[in-house]
């Protein structure tokens, strides 16, 4: 949620976007029956944003 708050001008629908993009590029926000995604490699907010916009970052992940 705290996406919403900070990029509120964005808005949900986006972040949605966003994510469906991702999950359809093997990037996903939880594996499996686990709580553990790729987003959860990331180690700062930084590196989640630009997963989440980019597909990949400085964690190495992403097919884009």
């Amino acid at each position: 949620m705290w996406y919403v708050l900070r990029y509120g001008t964005l808005g949900i629908e986006a972040l949605s976007g966003y994510l469906l993009h991702n999950v359809n590029n093997g990037i996903h926000y939880h594996n499996g029956k686990t709580y553990c995604g790729d987003y959860d490699a990331c180690e700062t907010e930084e590196q989640v944003i630009e997963l989440l916009h980019n597909g990949k970052g400085k964690t190495g992940l992403g097919k884009l």
